[in-house]
């Protein structure tokens, strides 16, 4: 579910709206949460127990599924993709999907995907329109996600961007006359 982890990942730099994902108190002592979606235009709340599947019983085991990079990290992450994977019936259930509807599903608004294949959308990229949208979106601070061309995810592009995968948008930049993004790999 890199999809969902990607999202995550880009909402994590508003504070605000975690707070809106997660109805108050986000730490309870009770270990149950409830997790805000959007669903057809309605915010439908989802409640989850805070005990996240591990592998293994030891210290230095992790979680199955999305995890912290280590144990002092902010643990919401795990408990909005159990309370996705519950809304939709299983974590399998969520194995595969798109960084713009995580997107809505956990922000709301109205998310914008681009098919790279589409003609008009190649048209936007050589005209540079594609690039001047991706630097303005990121200039204003919207959360950008994107994903790769389809194939296996043990193989790799040239470039080292593994196929069938999503990834979040750090950074758009030009410096001195090149355009660079900067990407995270969940």
């Amino acid at each position: 579910d890199c999809y969902l982890i990607s999202a995550m990942v880009s909402i994590s730099k508003n504070p605000k709206l975690l707070l809106k994902l997660l109805s108050d108190p986000v730490n309870n002592n009770a270990g149950v949460r409830c997790v805000n979606f959007h669903f057809m235009g309605k915010i439908v709340p989802v409640i989850v127990d805070t005990k996240i599947p591990f592998r293994g019983s030891s210290e230095s085991s992790n979680p199955y599924a999305c995890m912290p990079v280590n144990r002092d990290d902010q643990w919401w992450a795990p408990i909005v993709e159990k309370a996705y994977a519950k809304y939709y019936g299983s974590y399998q259930a969520i194995d595969g999907g798109n960084s713009h509807v995580a997107l809505y599903r956990m922000i709301g608004g109205f998310p914008i995907r681009y098919d790279m294949q589409d003609m008009k959308t190649k048209e936007m990229v050589q005209n540079g329109t594609m690039w001047k949208m991706l630097l303005k979106w990121y200039q204003e601070g919207n959360f950008l996600c994107t994903g790769s061309n389809a194939g296996s995810d043990t193989d790799t592009n040239p470039q080292g961007i593994v196929y069938g995968h999503a990834y979040t948008i750090l950074q758009v930049v030009e410096i001195f006359g090149n355009k660079l993004i900067q990407l995270r790999n969940p």
